[in-house]
């Protein structure tokens, strides 16, 4: 009786053990950026924003393809990332919203794509927002008939 007791005492302590150490591992993972590939052929645009130590927003300029295709490579991406019924969602759903000329940030839609690996006490995501360009006077930020893709990254500390 006491070797089978000494048996069960050993193997919940390794149990325990095992519990911590994966916990931990879990953890420390989350403190980094969780990286997605960006779109084929998508170049940098600008340079990366650190709003924090663990905030980060960058955008990616796209030639040569819509909106909605650029849309359904990340929507490939989330199925292989998460098997549960996410995908992109458009703002307005249906439709455009109209242009502000006096917004520079102003678009006509966009679709929102998340990406998380938040869990109990860990925060890991990447949200992709993806819009057309539009039309500019500053040669800088006139970006008409490509895609504009932004990540914004946030992960713990």
């Amino acid at each position: 009786m006491v070797r089978v007791a000494i048996i069960a005492a050993v193997i919940g302590v390794i149990l325990v053990i095992g519990g911590f150490i994966t916990y931990n591992n879990e953890v420390q993972s989350r403190r980094v950026p969780l990286e997605v590939e960006p779109y084929p052929n998508a170049q940098p645009w600008g340079v990366p924003v650190e709003r924090s130590s663990t905030v980060r927003s960058f955008f990616y300029l796209v030639e040569n393809a819509t909106v909605e295709q650029v849309v359904l490579y990340y929507e490939g991406l989330l199925s292989q990332f998460d098997t549960s019924t996410v995908r992109c969602v458009r703002t307005p759903a249906v439709g455009e919203i109209p242009i502000d000329p006096n917004v520079p940030t102003s678009v006509p839609y966009k679709y929102d794509c998340l990406f998380d690996r938040s869990s109990f006490n860990a925060t890991q995501y990447t949200q992709i927002t993806i819009f057309p360009g539009r039309e500019s006077s500053d040669p800088f930020y006139d970006n008409e008939g490509k895609v504009v893709i932004n990540y914004q990254q946030v992960w713990q500390p």
